[in-house]
């Protein structure tokens, strides 16, 4: 999906800015008439006209604000797979795609750990070392 340009957007605010100024213009030739039959056909010419140019207008900006929300969806949607896809590989044991370690050129040192990483990742994620033996305090509610 390509980006949207906001000249849709643009042409939609015009519209809307015509309609408005039909209706202007028709209520400017209907004020000074105080006859009604004689009102009608500059509102049914001018005023609904311009009713009807309000919501092409708008519903051309609607259309484009649909059509950007689809392009930064569809952006997010492919990032999320990437970091999906990292966390798949990591959970598998395999280096994440696109990595140095996938490609070999990081070598040994990046697959070492040292033993006060390992212990270090238990007690990081609540699963041992000397913090999970501790009883939880009980809560004083007023």
């Amino acid at each position: 999906m390509r980006p949207v340009r906001p000249t849709l957007t643009y042409v939609g605010i015009a519209v809307v800015a015509a309609g408005f100024g039909v209706i202007m213009f028709t209520w400017g030739e209907v004020a000074a008439l105080t006859v009604v039959p004689l009102q009608m056909p500059y509102l049914v010419s001018g005023g609904l006209v311009g009713l009807g140019l309000i919501l092409c207008g708008l519903t051309l900006v609607n259309i484009n604000a649909k059509r950007q929300d689809a392009f930064a969806r569809e952006r997010q949607l492919g990032q999320v797979r990437e970091v999906l896809t990292q966390v798949k590989a990591l959970l598998a044991g395999e280096p994440p795609p696109g990595s140095d370690a996938a490609t070999g050129e990081a070598g040994d040192a990046a697959s070492e750990t040292s033993a006060a990483e390992a212990d270090a990742a238990p007690a990081a994620a609540g699963q041992g070392g000397a913090d999970a033996t501790e009883p939880i305090p009980p809560v004083n509610v007023p």
